[in-house]
Protein backbone atom coordinates (compact mmCIF):
# COMPACT_ATOMS: atom_id res chain seq x y z
CA UNK A 1 0.00 0.00 0.00
CA UNK A 2 1.34 3.44 -0.95
CA UNK A 3 1.77 5.76 2.02
CA UNK A 4 0.11 9.16 2.17
CA UNK A 5 2.30 11.62 0.30
CA UNK A 6 4.05 13.96 2.70
CA UNK A 7 7.74 14.34 1.96
CA UNK A 8 10.21 15.74 -0.56
CA UNK A 9 13.77 14.41 -0.92
CA UNK A 10 16.13 16.77 -2.74
CA UNK A 11 19.27 14.60 -2.48
CA UNK A 12 18.96 11.20 -4.21
CA UNK A 13 21.64 9.17 -5.98
CA UNK A 14 21.25 6.49 -8.64
CA UNK A 15 23.55 4.00 -10.35
CA UNK A 16 24.64 6.91 -12.55
CA UNK A 17 27.04 7.64 -9.69
CA UNK A 18 27.29 5.87 -6.32
CA UNK A 19 23.67 4.88 -5.76
CA UNK A 20 22.52 1.27 -5.60
CA UNK A 21 19.31 1.72 -7.62
CA UNK A 22 18.63 2.78 -11.20
CA UNK A 23 16.65 5.93 -11.95
CA UNK A 24 13.46 3.90 -12.37
CA UNK A 25 14.08 1.98 -9.14
CA UNK A 26 14.68 5.21 -7.18
CA UNK A 27 11.44 6.66 -8.54
CA UNK A 28 9.54 3.48 -7.64
CA UNK A 29 10.98 3.46 -4.12
CA UNK A 30 10.15 7.14 -3.62
CA UNK A 31 6.58 6.56 -4.78
CA UNK A 32 6.14 3.68 -2.33
CA UNK A 33 7.46 5.91 0.47
CA UNK A 34 4.82 8.51 -0.32
CA UNK A 35 7.09 11.23 -1.68
CA UNK A 36 5.65 14.32 -3.35
CA UNK A 37 8.87 15.08 -5.21
CA UNK A 38 12.47 13.93 -5.47
CA UNK A 39 15.62 15.40 -6.99
CA UNK A 40 18.18 13.15 -8.69
CA UNK A 41 21.54 14.60 -7.66
CA UNK A 42 24.25 12.20 -8.74
CA UNK A 43 27.92 13.05 -8.28
CA UNK A 44 29.36 15.17 -11.10
CA UNK A 45 26.87 13.95 -13.71
CA UNK A 46 23.20 14.30 -14.62
CA UNK A 47 20.86 11.34 -14.28
CA UNK A 48 18.13 13.34 -16.05
CA UNK A 49 18.28 16.67 -17.86
CA UNK A 50 14.74 18.00 -17.64
CA UNK A 51 12.03 18.00 -14.96
CA UNK A 52 9.20 15.56 -15.39
CA UNK A 53 6.25 14.02 -13.60
CA UNK A 54 6.03 10.31 -13.00
CA UNK A 55 3.77 8.31 -10.69
CA UNK A 56 2.17 11.61 -9.68
CA UNK A 57 5.54 12.89 -8.39
CA UNK A 58 7.75 15.75 -9.53
CA UNK A 59 11.17 14.46 -10.63
CA UNK A 60 13.72 17.27 -10.45
CA UNK A 61 17.05 17.23 -12.33
CA UNK A 62 20.08 18.06 -10.25
CA UNK A 63 23.69 17.29 -9.51
CA UNK A 64 26.04 17.07 -6.55
CA UNK A 65 29.11 18.99 -7.71
CA UNK A 66 32.52 18.40 -6.14
CA UNK A 67 34.31 21.74 -5.72
CA UNK A 68 37.37 23.27 -4.10
CA UNK A 69 36.88 25.48 -1.06
CA UNK A 70 39.80 27.58 0.15
CA UNK A 71 39.49 28.71 3.77
CA UNK A 72 41.02 31.90 5.13
CA UNK A 73 43.97 29.91 6.47
CA UNK A 74 44.77 28.87 2.89
CA UNK A 75 43.77 25.24 3.38
CA UNK A 76 41.85 23.61 0.52
CA UNK A 77 38.96 21.20 1.07
CA UNK A 78 36.67 19.22 -1.20
CA UNK A 79 33.12 20.50 -0.67
CA UNK A 80 29.89 19.34 -2.30
CA UNK A 81 27.37 21.75 -3.81
CA UNK A 82 23.95 20.48 -4.87
CA UNK A 83 22.43 22.27 -7.85
CA UNK A 84 18.70 22.06 -8.60
CA UNK A 85 16.08 23.44 -10.99
CA UNK A 86 18.41 24.23 -13.88
CA UNK A 87 18.77 23.06 -17.47
CA UNK A 88 21.10 20.06 -17.35
CA UNK A 89 22.23 20.77 -20.90
CA UNK A 90 23.60 24.21 -19.96
CA UNK A 91 27.18 24.39 -21.36
CA UNK A 92 28.51 26.38 -18.39
CA UNK A 93 27.29 23.73 -15.96
CA UNK A 94 28.70 20.86 -17.98
CA UNK A 95 32.06 22.63 -18.18
CA UNK A 96 32.33 22.23 -14.40
CA UNK A 97 33.01 18.53 -14.95
CA UNK A 98 35.94 19.14 -17.29
CA UNK A 99 39.29 18.13 -15.88
CA UNK A 100 37.83 16.18 -12.96
CA UNK A 101 39.71 12.89 -12.86
CA UNK A 102 37.77 11.25 -10.06
CA UNK A 103 39.51 7.95 -10.74
CA UNK A 104 42.72 9.49 -9.41
CA UNK A 105 41.12 9.51 -5.95
CA UNK A 106 39.70 6.01 -6.34
CA UNK A 107 43.11 4.69 -7.38
CA UNK A 108 44.72 6.34 -4.34
CA UNK A 109 42.21 4.63 -2.03
CA UNK A 110 42.76 1.27 -3.72
CA UNK A 111 46.54 1.63 -3.35
CA UNK A 112 46.16 2.37 0.34
CA UNK A 113 43.80 -0.57 0.84
CA UNK A 114 46.30 -2.80 -0.95
CA UNK A 115 49.01 -1.63 1.46
CA UNK A 116 46.66 -2.57 4.30
CA UNK A 117 46.19 -6.07 2.87
CA UNK A 118 42.84 -5.55 1.11
CA UNK A 119 42.91 -6.32 -2.61
CA UNK A 120 40.27 -4.57 -4.74
CA UNK A 121 40.72 -3.58 -8.38
CA UNK A 122 39.04 -1.06 -10.66
CA UNK A 123 38.04 -3.94 -12.92
CA UNK A 124 36.15 -5.57 -10.05
CA UNK A 125 34.32 -2.32 -9.32
CA UNK A 126 33.38 -1.80 -12.98
CA UNK A 127 32.14 -5.37 -13.27
CA UNK A 128 30.02 -4.95 -10.14
CA UNK A 129 28.65 -1.53 -11.20
CA UNK A 130 28.61 -1.53 -15.03
CA UNK A 131 26.17 1.41 -15.31
CA UNK A 132 28.05 3.81 -13.01
CA UNK A 133 29.20 7.02 -14.70
CA UNK A 134 30.96 8.02 -11.49
CA UNK A 135 32.98 5.57 -9.40
CA UNK A 136 33.52 6.54 -5.79
CA UNK A 137 33.77 5.34 -2.23
CA UNK A 138 30.28 3.82 -2.11
CA UNK A 139 31.26 1.24 -4.71
CA UNK A 140 34.56 0.57 -2.94
CA UNK A 141 32.63 0.07 0.30
CA UNK A 142 30.37 -2.47 -1.39
CA UNK A 143 33.42 -4.46 -2.50
CA UNK A 144 34.95 -4.25 0.98
CA UNK A 145 31.78 -5.86 2.33
CA UNK A 146 31.43 -8.52 -0.38
CA UNK A 147 35.07 -9.56 0.02
CA UNK A 148 34.78 -9.82 3.80
CA UNK A 149 36.94 -6.82 4.72
CA UNK A 150 34.02 -5.03 6.41
CA UNK A 151 30.82 -6.14 8.14
CA UNK A 152 28.61 -3.70 6.27
CA UNK A 153 28.74 -0.39 4.39
CA UNK A 154 28.83 1.64 7.60
CA UNK A 155 31.74 -0.42 8.91
CA UNK A 156 33.60 0.00 5.61
CA UNK A 157 33.36 3.77 5.89
CA UNK A 158 34.00 4.00 9.62
CA UNK A 159 36.97 1.62 9.57
CA UNK A 160 38.65 2.22 6.22
CA UNK A 161 37.49 4.90 3.78
CA UNK A 162 35.06 7.33 5.43
CA UNK A 163 35.67 10.98 6.21
CA UNK A 164 36.23 10.16 9.88
CA UNK A 165 38.10 6.88 9.49
CA UNK A 166 41.76 6.69 10.61
CA UNK A 167 42.80 6.06 6.99
CA UNK A 168 40.89 8.93 5.37
CA UNK A 169 42.41 10.44 2.23
CA UNK A 170 41.25 13.93 1.24
CA UNK A 171 40.17 14.01 -2.44
CA UNK A 172 41.54 17.53 -2.83
CA UNK A 173 45.07 16.05 -2.65
CA UNK A 174 44.42 13.93 -5.75
CA UNK A 175 41.76 15.67 -7.88
CA UNK A 176 41.56 19.16 -9.40
CA UNK A 177 38.13 20.71 -8.80
CA UNK A 178 36.68 24.06 -9.83
CA UNK A 179 36.45 26.68 -7.05
CA UNK A 180 33.23 26.76 -5.05
CA UNK A 181 32.56 30.32 -6.25
CA UNK A 182 32.63 29.31 -9.93
CA UNK A 183 30.23 26.42 -9.35
CA UNK A 184 27.70 28.43 -7.33
CA UNK A 185 27.71 31.28 -9.85
CA UNK A 186 27.24 28.88 -12.77
CA UNK A 187 24.23 27.31 -11.03
CA UNK A 188 22.75 30.72 -10.20
CA UNK A 189 23.29 32.07 -13.72
CA UNK A 190 21.50 29.00 -15.08
CA UNK A 191 18.50 30.01 -12.89
CA UNK A 192 19.20 27.13 -10.53
CA UNK A 193 19.35 26.79 -6.76
CA UNK A 194 22.74 26.16 -5.10
CA UNK A 195 22.70 24.17 -1.85
CA UNK A 196 25.66 23.56 0.47
CA UNK A 197 25.56 19.80 1.05
CA UNK A 198 26.05 18.17 4.48
CA UNK A 199 28.21 20.93 6.07
CA UNK A 200 29.14 18.75 9.07
CA UNK A 201 30.66 16.06 6.86
CA UNK A 202 33.99 17.70 6.02
CA UNK A 203 36.24 17.03 9.03
CA UNK A 204 35.87 20.66 10.15
CA UNK A 205 35.40 22.03 13.64
CA UNK A 206 32.43 24.27 14.45
CA UNK A 207 34.31 27.51 13.73
CA UNK A 208 35.46 26.20 10.35
CA UNK A 209 31.92 25.12 9.44
CA UNK A 210 30.61 28.58 10.34
CA UNK A 211 33.31 30.15 8.15
CA UNK A 212 32.37 27.84 5.27
CA UNK A 213 28.69 28.78 5.57
CA UNK A 214 29.51 32.51 5.65
CA UNK A 215 31.78 32.20 2.61
CA UNK A 216 29.14 30.18 0.75
CA UNK A 217 26.47 32.78 1.47
CA UNK A 218 28.66 35.68 0.29
CA UNK A 219 29.08 34.25 -3.21
CA UNK A 220 25.67 35.17 -4.58
CA UNK A 221 22.65 37.34 -3.84
CA UNK A 222 20.43 34.71 -5.46
CA UNK A 223 18.46 32.03 -3.61
CA UNK A 224 20.68 29.51 -1.83
CA UNK A 225 20.22 26.67 0.63
CA UNK A 226 21.96 24.49 3.21
CA UNK A 227 21.30 20.79 3.74
CA UNK A 228 20.37 20.40 7.40
CA UNK A 229 18.87 16.89 7.35
CA UNK A 230 21.41 14.20 6.46
CA UNK A 231 21.45 10.49 7.15
CA UNK A 232 24.12 10.92 9.84
CA UNK A 233 22.58 13.95 11.59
Amino acid sequence: MVKEKRYIDLHCHTTCSDGEQTVSEVIDAAYKQGMKAIALTDHNCFAIYEPRREKDMSIIPGCEFSVKYTAKNGKNKEIHIIGLFFDGADPALNSLFEGIDKLAYVKAILRQLEDLGMHITLEEIRNRFPDAEHIGRQQIAALLVSKGYAKDITDAFDSWIGNFSPYYLDPIDFVTYVPMEKCVRAITEANGLAILAHPFHYRMNDDEVEELIRDFRRISDGPMGIEVYYWKY
